[in-house]
């Protein structure tokens, strides 16, 4: 990549090579919108060169991303939940559905609250142990655990006929 700042230790282009598609799916899931995840992404892109300095070392710096990646979701989305353009969003898509059967357990996962699909992104998506999602969240491992259990037990609740 020409102009990509390199560290002492990280590379950058590197990391872009790396955790951009993973990234861009942890944002996905968050935003449960392809344009807002890219811009989520692409945010966490332009914050990962102004401060690459931050980043200690290579192994740490998947966590971190993570977690700025997480934090540019929830902005964007906050922004996009200001104009109500989410809900116009949704709406058409629905109208354009042909089939008229969508799958109920992505349907259950596109109406949790943001914090929710970002709990379930940095699980099943990233693959972070509760450890590594507790310091994104800024809750303790058992916290994740107790909250993870508690989100599918009403998810699985939801999904019986």
């Amino acid at each position: 990549m020409v102009g990509v700042k390199r560290t002492d230790s990280i590379d950058l282009a590197d990391l872009v090579e790396r955790y951009h598609p993973l990234l861009t799916r942890v944002c996905y899931v968050i935003t449960d919108d392809g344009e807002l995840a890219a811009d989520a992404v692409q945010n966490t892109w332009a914050i990962a060169v102004r401060k690459a300095h931050q980043i200690r070392s290579a192994e740490a710096a998947k966590s971190w991303l993570i977690a700025v990646a997480t934090n540019e979701a929830r902005a964007v989305l906050r922004s996009q939940h200001r104009t109500g353009r989410i809900r116009n969003a949704l709406e058409a898509q629905q109208r354009s559905t042909t089939s008229g059967e969508a799958s109920p357990g992505l349907d259950l996962i596109a109406d949790l609250p943001p914090s929710d699909r970002q709990l379930l992104a940095l699980v099943y998506v990233a693959g972070l142990s509760s450890a590594e999602v507790g310091a994104v969240l800024g809750l303790t491992a058992e916290g994740v655990r107790s909250r993870k259990f508690r989100l599918i037990k009403r998810l699985r609740a939801e999904m019986k006929p």
